[in-house]
């Protein structure tokens, strides 16, 4: 005898509806209580399994995209340091370049510096001001202390190589002259 669809009441499939197929198909089959309780709690915790599988992957891709983005961010910044001696270079050739002089080459020197400001400027990199701010040992190093009259005490006086940031950033600390303040007569 051939069970056809009909025999199994609406919203159901056969497995749900107790039903077997084969001889004596269409004939209800008892389930034991424990062993649907069994189920469900193996279905549970294949279920619960299957959630923590996702959470836990997209834990994973969140940490790789981070820790990529500190990656990229630390690269940056190590690229940009190496052209920044690049700049200093650049900085004292034109410091000492004579003035209103046409040589060609000269011409194309300063052009070449102009684009690589530029460059540094296209992504992020700044100079910061240190002159007459009060010394920060998050943005200056201290090469040098000298008395100042004119400045009070922890006073920047001088940059001897100017610091710079990526972004929020400390590319690199200023070299500065810090000032200590007028100067006490030590008398003999």
């Amino acid at each position: 005898m051939k069970t056809d669809s009909s025999d199994i009441p609406a919203g159901k499939d056969r497995a749900e509806s107790g039903m077997q197929g084969g001889p004596g198909a269409g004939v209800p089959v008892e389930i034991p209580e424990e062993a649907l309780a069994a189920t469900r709690e193996e279905a549970a915790e294949f279920r619960d399994r299957w959630m923590r599988s996702v959470a836990e992957l997209e834990n994973f891709k969140k940490r790789m995209y981070r820790e990529r983005e500190e990656w990229r961010e630390r690269r940056t910044a190590e690229i940009f340091e190496d052209l920044l001696r690049l700049r200093d270079d650049f900085e004292r050739a034109v410091a000492h370049a004579p003035e209103g002089g046409e040589d060609p080459v000269l011409l194309g020197f300063k052009l070449v510096y102009r684009h690589l400001l530029e460059f540094f400027e296209r992504h992020g990199v700044k100079q910061f001001e240190a002159r007459g701010r009060e010394f920060d040992p998050e943005l200056h190093d201290a090469i040098l202390q000298v008395p100042r009259h004119d400045l009070a005490p922890g006073t920047v006086a001088e940059v001897a190589l100017p610091g710079y940031m990526i972004g929020d950033k400390v590319l690199r600390h200023a070299q500065v002259v810090v000032s200590t303040g007028p100067e006490t007569g030590g008398g003999d």
